[in-house]
């Protein structure tokens, strides 16, 4: 079942990457967490108390 509310994982890396001129971020989420993410996911990044939406 797949959470409706925020859920908060921490310390995650992203990862940036190329594909021609195409670039694009990953972020890998623990395999615990399967259950509780809506496919597809949005997932807001917070970083140095600036908040960047992601996912699609």
């Amino acid at each position: 079942m797949a959470l409706s509310i925020p859920l908060v994982i921490p310390k995650r890396k992203i990862y940036r990457g190329h594909k021609g001129s195409y670039e694009f971020y990953v972020i890998y989420i623990p395999q615990d967490f399967n259950n509780l993410l809506p496919i597809p996911a949005f997932v807001s990044v917070i970083y140095d108390n600036e908040t960047v939406k992601v996912g699609g």
